[in-house]
């Protein structure tokens, strides 16, 4: 061999080997490990926003039950979901469930004869005119009077700026209607000095059927609503009404409890426009 080519064989011979060597690290390996461990690292840490702001209590009564008092985050027996009222103020919010259902007890009653049997069929009337009452039934409560006179937003608390003017009254309404105690009981509510004043009645009956109608003022309007009747919701639910800390809910309770089937109308209403 000649000296010219020997040191080119070592060249060839060195490239060979240090090709043959373990790398100094897969850097695409290394990178995609860090990366997932510091991703879930940092899920697990991250914070989860509370349901319920700081200061409200949030109820969702079902059966017969409702919040207590106690501490906040604490759960009240008889209720699904719902936590107590804290200590710290704030608003309340009560939701009633008009689907919850009643164990035991005969709910049938023993009133009989058609639901309208009671209901006139009314002519239809002129501004400011009535809709007859129903001819049978006594009176059960005195008129249950509300009124909402001035304008509280944003900060109209949990009543919502309703004034009660005889709150016992509703507590006798709620209690004739989870009783299903049959007779008439009667509400009355205005707004703006009568701008808006409404009437209404619910006609119950012991076997679960109300009849309910409305008539008033709306604005230059005068509206006289339908004789709508239905089956009522089970006592549960109007035991919420009147464990309920808001007269708004307990008041809107008498006037917009849902009607479930069978559903029907025993009277037409109508409206008188403004000229």
């Amino acid at each position: 061999m000649t000296p010219s080519v020997a040191p080119l064989l070592k060249l060839v011979v060195l490239a060979s080997l240090l090709a043959g060597c373990p790398g100094t690290g897969d850097d695409t390996g290394t990178t995609t490990a860090g990366s997932s461990s510091d991703a879930q690292a940092t899920t697990g840490d991250m914070p989860t926003t509370p349901t319920t702001e700081p200061g409200t209590t949030d109820v969702e009564a079902t059966g017969t039950g409702t919040t207590t008092g106690g501490t906040t985050g604490g759960t009240t027996s008889g209720t699904t979901g719902g936590t107590t009222g804290g200590t710290t103020g704030g608003t309340t919010d009560d939701d009633v469930d008009f689907a919850c259902e009643d164990t035991g007890g005969d709910t049938t009653g023993d009133t009989e004869g058609p639901v309208c049997a009671c209901i006139l069929d009314d002519q239809e009337g002129g501004w400011g005119d009535a809709p007859s009452l129903p001819t049978c039934g006594e009176t059960l409560c005195p008129i249950v009077q509300a009124k909402e006179e001035f304008d509280c937003f944003p900060d109209c608390g949990p009543d919502g700026g309703l004034m009660l003017a005889n709150p016992e009254a509703l507590v006798c309404a709620l209690t004739a209607l989870r009783d299903r105690t049959p007779g008439i009981v009667r509400w009355n509510w205005s707004k703006f000095g009568g701008q808006y004043s409404y009437n209404g009645y619910v006609l119950i009956r012991d076997d679960g059927m109300a009849v309910r109608r409305f008539w008033g003022a709306a604005d230059l309007d005068y509206v006289v609503g339908d004789a709508l009747f239905g089956t009522m919701p089970e006592a549960c639910a109007f035991a919420q009404c009147l464990a309920a800390s808001s007269a708004m809910v307990r008041f809107d309770c008498l006037q917009k409890f849902p009607l479930e089937p069978p559903l029907g109308q025993c009277d037409d209403g109508w409206t008188v426009y403004s000229p």
